[in-house]
């Protein structure tokens, strides 16, 4: 049988409190609008996803 598990939220300490404030944007600064995962990675994504699909097809047709 399966355990029941609480749904509390662990507690918090003052000092992780205070450390949310290392993250805040400082008035009067530009926004950062850098994306979160650099473009060469995206790029290896998606070539390889489209090396995936096209090598099995073309062996597939060329065979």
């Amino acid at each position: 049988m399966a355990t029941r598990r609480t749904n509390a939220a662990p507690p918090t300490s003052a000092g992780e409190k205070a450390g949310q404030g290392e993250f805040a944007q400082p008035l009067g600064q530009p926004s950062i609008t850098a994306p979160a995962v650099p473009m060469h990675v995206i790029v290896k994504l998606l070539a390889f996803t489209f090396a995936m699909v096209v090598v099995p097809l073309g062996s597939y047709f060329l065979t």
